[in-house]
């Protein structure tokens, strides 16, 4: 599979934007990439993005699966991962991305699918761990050990993290300084051999150092046997660099944590799990959630020369809630995107804008010929600016750059680059 990675620079106002005459990008270029692939990266609606150059990376394989990329905080390399190699690439460059091939993936922290790796800030070596697993079964034979690799060299253990909860079983890095979330003692059902976990606890951990700054017991669901653990999770650091967490365990509470202080459960209740997927506002007092909307219908596995059931081509629209804006504190909804789902859809994690004026959210399969979506929405009342198509991919990663002035789609086709179109200048007078 290929790598995908969406960007689009923008270079001013949205406002102003919108109301400028916008300049025609003819031509843009394409590396390694097939012309469908430039085709589908036009926007879907007009607004103030174009298509500015497409690039398609080579020589990722996997035997199972390959995650969105992760792109270094200055722009210049992604890390792919799948089941048994990592790919650490150059973008733009036609050069063969360095294959670590070794049993170094793992799951990111509970149940959410956050990869466990992070790049440092410096971009110059990425935060990751590894684990010693059976093969093929991939039953883990010891907890996680943390590592850091560097760009042009192999993997360095770090100091192992340890608490009397059990092993390391999770991660979660936050930043690219070292400072993250774990959970000890959680996953001893997969182990082999098995072990009972009888103190499942959460921590907030620094991982280059091998210390553990703060844990807490597990919070426990009211009366549930076993013990619910982490089903999503987002987390950012706040203005003195300490981490603010917010989590919903798989039963549907949801949680807020301050470094420092004891995780507090919040009021939000932003209706039946289906499959949420939420981004902390940069203020931290506000919640973007995707609701995970989709049509009804049975999914039948289909292989070639054998014919589709009926029921497999029935689909039922479903309408309601795309995504909302939640008030942590208060639990109050602020707004929210409404829409119905024509066909099977997924729901990509929300990203929101470092200054908190814009977000990215996937729509749902819309009539006839149309594809699963992304929007770009306004933050204040979540008012759609512009569409894109989300290329054939397997898994997604929507991100806003650092500067606030760039977004991406990261899957696993191309690296598509978009550009804020820029005015016409008006030709000079003759009198």
């Amino acid at each position: 599979m290929k790598q995908v990675f969406l960007v689009a620079l923008i270079g001013a106002s949205m406002g102003t934007a919108v109301a400028a005459t916008l300049a025609a990008a003819p031509h843009p270029p394409a590396i390694g990439c097939p012309p469908r692939i430039v085709d589908q990266a036009a926007p879907v609606t007009a607004g103030p993005y174009y298509l500015e150059n497409a690039f398609c990376p080579s020589g990722l394989k996997s035997s199972y699966t390959i995650s969105a990329p992760l792109i270094s905080p200055d722009g210049r390399h992604f890390l792919v991962s799948g089941y048994d190699s990592l790919w650490i690439g150059a973008i733009g460059s036609n050069a063969a991305p360095r294959v670590i091939a070794s049993r170094i993936t793992v799951p990111g922290l509970g149940y959410s699918k956050a990869p466990p790796f992070a790049w440092r800030d410096d971009s110059k070596a990425i935060l990751g761990v590894r684990q010693d697993t059976m093969r093929p079964s991939g039953f883990a034979l010891g907890p996680l050990s943390p590592i850091e690799i560097p760009n042009d060299g192999e993997p360095r253990p770090l100091p192992l993290l340890k608490d009397v909860a059990g092993g390391l079983d999770g991660i979660l890095w936050v930043g690219g300084g070292g400072l993250a979330l774990a959970e000890f003692g959680t996953k001893g059902g997969y182990y082999r051999p098995e072990h009972d976990d009888p103190t499942p606890t959460l921590a907030i951990v620094d991982g280059r150092r091998g210390k553990v700054l703060q844990a807490v017991p597990m919070p426990l669901s009211h009366g549930e046997q076993p013990r619910t653990l982490v089903g999503d999770i987002d987390a950012r650091l706040d203005r003195q660099g300490n981490i603010f967490a917010l989590f919903v365990l798989n039963g549907g509470r949801w949680f807020e944590w301050q470094q420092g202080k004891l995780p507090r459960e919040t009021l939000l209740h932003p209706g039946p799990n289906g499959s949420w997927k939420f981004a902390l506002a940069p203020n931290l007092k506000t919640v973007l959630i995707g609701h995970g909307l989709s049509a009804g219908g049975v999914i039948c596995e289909h292989y070639s020369g054998t014919p589709r059931r009926p029921e497999c081509e029935e689909r039922t629209p479903q309408s309601g809630a795309v995504a909302d804006l939640w008030d942590v504190q208060t639990g109050r909804r602020l707004w929210s995107i409404a829409g119905t789902a024509y066909d099977f859809s997924h729901t990509y994690r929300p990203t929101i804008s470092p200054d908190g004026r814009y977000a990215l959210v996937s729509m749902p399969v819309g009539k006839g010929p149309h594809r699963e979506t992304i929007a770009l929405v306004s933050m204040a009342d979540g008012s759609e600016i512009q569409r894109f198509n989300i290329p054939e991919s397997y898994d997604f990663v929507l991100r806003f750059g650092h500067d606030g002035r760039s977004f991406s789609i990261d899957g696993s086709l191309a690296i598509l680059t978009y550009r804020l179109a820029e005015k016409r200048q008006k030709p000079a007078s003759s009198e």
